[in-house]
């Protein structure tokens, strides 16, 4: 079997060497303008650079303390020596109010007034006061004979006339009061008799009052006794006070 001719061994051929590659041109100043914005960046950066320190400096010079401040200021001035002693003058007197023209009198002293217990009641107020206790003795009077006749009638329980006798007392106490708070040294001599009646008549009220209530426990006749004769001495100085004529 025939084999075909060796072949001769050559090397591959070799790539061919690239071209040496050169650098771009460079531009002109004209083609690159942030060249000529450098000087004016740098300007602006030393400006905000000198505002940081400015401003730390003012902070600094604000921020020291008042202790510093104060031993920087003027001491005060020095009192000046004293002087010699000077006794004071002698204190004037008060002057004395001007003369009053003639037939003009002197004010009143406020210092000189009575005390308002002192003073005279006006006269409507003593008519108003004289009428209202003459009608609250005579009606307290008539009270407690209606309800002695109606408890005798059985108009009423023994119960109810009981609470209602107490009532009667209770209001008559409460008028007696009041007339022991009127001062006696604001009224006249007459009218301070007129009040000593009334209130000695409210002690005869209370009198029948008292007498009653004691019929009406036990029924005793002195009693009974009691309240007449205590209704009659109350009607006679009820009359001789209102002047009443029957």
């Amino acid at each position: 079997m025939a084999h075909p001719p060796s072949l001769r061994l050559r090397p591959p051929p070799l790539p061919a060497a690239n071209p040496p590659v050169s650098p771009p041109p460079t531009p002109p100043a004209a083609a690159r303008p942030w060249l000529r914005l450098t000087p004016l960046l740098v300007a602006l950066v030393g400006l905000a650079l000198a505002g940081v320190v400015l401003e730390i400096v003012l902070l600094h010079n604000l921020g020291r303390r008042p202790e510093a401040v104060a031993e920087r200021a003027d001491p005060a001035p020095a009192a000046p020596p004293a002087g010699p002693a000077v006794s004071p003058g002698p204190t004037p007197a008060p002057a004395s109010p001007p003369p009053l023209p003639a037939g003009q009198a002197a004010p009143a002293d406020p210092a000189a007034r009575p005390p308002a217990a002192a003073r005279a009641v006006p006269a409507a107020h003593l008519e108003a006061l004289g009428g209202l206790t003459g009608v609250h003795l005579y009606q307290t009077h008539l009270n407690i004979g209606l309800l002695a006749d109606a408890a005798e009638s059985d108009v009423y329980t023994p119960a109810e006339a009981k609470k209602l006798l107490e009532t009667v007392a209770g209001l008559m106490d409460a008028a007696d009061k009041q007339l022991g708070d009127v001062p006696a040294d604001s009224l006249g001599a007459d009218d301070r008799k007129a009040l000593e009646k009334a209130r000695e008549l409210t002690g005869l009220l209370r009198t029948q009052a008292r007498e009653l209530q004691a019929y009406w426990d036990d029924g005793g006749k002195e009693h009974a006794d009691k309240f007449h004769k205590a209704r009659a001495e109350t009607w006679e100085g009820i009359k001789a006070l209102l002047k009443i004529d029957e």
